[in-house]
């Protein structure tokens, strides 16, 4: 497992760092070692991360994780991208929790 932590504030909106081109040469030399030992790697964001949060700026922060995380498994050239996410909010009940969660998954940007 890959720490979410790994780049700290990299997902926050008001923090402006290309993360990924200063490290380049270094995630290129992680991403060889991980193709070679073919070595399964997954990223599990916090607790904040709940796609299916009823709340606007949960949502967008949420977004912007997952954005994060896959900008760095990308970096790394992960194959198979492998996310383990919290589900979160049982707000309205369970089936439009489900609902909600199905909604934004299928929102979220097609990842390479």
């Amino acid at each position: 497992r890959i720490s979410s932590n790994l780049i700290p504030l990299a997902s926050m909106k008001k923090v402006s760092f290309d993360y990924i081109n200063k490290f380049k040469n270094i995630y290129d030399e992680i991403g060889e070692k991980i193709k070679k030992y073919n070595i399964r790697v997954d990223m599990h964001p916090d607790q904040f991360t709940i796609l299916n949060s009823t709340k606007k700026e949960v949502l967008e922060n949420t977004f912007e994780i997952l954005k994060y995380h896959s900008n760095i498994l990308e970096a790394l050239h992960v194959r198979e991208k492998v996310l383990i996410l919290h589900i979160g909010s049982n707000v309205f009940g369970k089936k439009a929790s489900i609902n909600r969660f199905i909604n934004n998954f299928n929102n979220l940007p097609e990842s390479g």
